[in-house]
Order: structure tokens, then sequence, then C-alpha cells
């Protein structure tokens, strides 16, 4: 295989209705820039994207690149030096663009759907959460119309660009088979001294730590949880 991918994800916590409608607005006025810079511009390669992920009530957001061409170390140099980009013309958005990201998304939420099968969708979706919020994308376009592009600019800052004060972040890299050496350099060495682990680090990332025990991982980490499914 000679595609190599990054994605890089961002946990933002519970999926209140504001952090959900901030989080929407980053995406509206990400994505279009970002395909542009990566896709476009720099021809990473074919997929270039970003998007909201919720996973057990849970608020995240990931950019996604995948390339023939580049290595998963590039890739995320690229990604990162975007986020730099993209955080200065955030704050520099015009009012009126804001508004027009705004609007649209506000549109897009009271859309009615336009098969039973969407809509039932939806109903079983926030049945099986526990949450039985049939009506919040209703609650999330009013929501919007109070939204600011100063608050926009915050949750980003807090949780998603460089350097965010909040941020916790996941990259996961998968490596074409050009670049099956470089994954190798990448994996944390072990001390002959002191059997510990040392973590390979990327230029202005936090250090990487090599997980060999997925199933204690999940014992030993805490979690965001859905309080009504919590105890599952």
């Amino acid at each position: 295989e000679e595609n190599s991918v990054v994605e890089f994800y961002f946990q933002i916590g519970i999926a209140t209705t504001e952090a959900h409608i901030l989080t929407d607005l980053i995406d509206r006025a990400m994505y279009e820039p970002l395909f542009d810079q990566l896709r476009t511009k720099q021809q990473l390669g074919y997929v270039v994207n970003c998007g909201l992920r919720l996973t057990s009530n849970v608020l995240g957001f990931a950019i996604v690149v995948q390339s023939a061409t580049y290595s998963p170390k590039v890739l995320l140099e690229r990604i990162c030096a975007f986020l730099t980009y993209f955080g200065e013309q955030l704050h520099a958005m015009p009012a009126d663009v804001f508004e027009g990201h705004r609007e649209s998304l506000i549109g897009d939420k009271l859309q009615k759907e336009t098969a039973l099968s969407e809509e039932s969708s939806h109903k079983w979706d926030q049945i099986y959460k526990g949450e039985y919020k049939f009506d919040h994308l209703e609650g999330e376009a009013e929501a919007l119309r109070t939204a600011t592009h100063e608050q926009m600019c915050a949750h980003f800052d807090r949780y998603i660009g460089q350097g965010a004060a909040d941020r916790h972040a996941l990259c996961v890299q998968i490596f074409g088979c050009k670049y099956l050496a470089e994954m190798e350099e990448l994996r944390p060495s072990v001390s002959p001294t002191s059997g510990t682990r040392k973590s390979a680090r990327v230029e202005g990332e936090e250090a990487t730590a090599e997980v060999s025990n997925l199933s204690e991982l999940k014992r030993s980490a805490e979690w965001y949880g859905n309080p009504a499914t919590s105890g599952l």
C-alpha cells in the first residue's frame, strides 16, 4: 500500500449545545481553506477533509490527509502549519463572512428530512444515546443565532489551535510502504539501563508514546462519558 494517512483528532469534551455549534462553525469556516491549501496548492494528496466526531456523546474534531507522495511526518507538519495559518485567518475574518457561515449552518440544521429513513435514523440515534432530544437540531439553530465571532475564535484557541490551553489531541498515522523505515524511527526506544521508553518527538508537538496493550490503555485512561450510559 503506497498511501499514507494522518488523522489529527482533537477531543473537546461532552457535547453541549454550545460546544457543538461552535465546533460546527469552525468546521464550516475551515473546510474550504483546508482543501485549498493542502489539496489544491500544496498537492499533498487526493483526500483532504475535516469534520466533527461524536462518540458516546463526546465531541471531537478531526483533520484527515491521505497521500501517496508524502510521509506522515510531512503531512503532520503541514497540518500543524495550516492550523497556525488558519488561526490567524479566523481571527481576521470579516463580520459578513462570519454571518454567511452562521446563516448557512442555521439553514442546514433547519432543513427537513427528505426521506423517512433519515428521520428514523435521527430518532433512533437519540434513543440509542439515551438523550431523547428529538428537537436538538432546532435548539442548535436557535443557539447559533446568538453565537459570536469572538466565541468561535475563543473555542478554536482553547481546543484546536497550536498551543491551545486545553488541547487533547490524538494523531493516528498510517505509513505507506515507502516510509516503513521512518515508522521504525518514530517508535519509542527502550533504555537499556532503566527499562523505560524514550518518546520520539515531532517538531512543535508533544512527545509520542507507543501503545502496546490497547485493552490496558482503555482500562487505565480517564474517559468522558454519557451519564446515561457511563455505567455500561
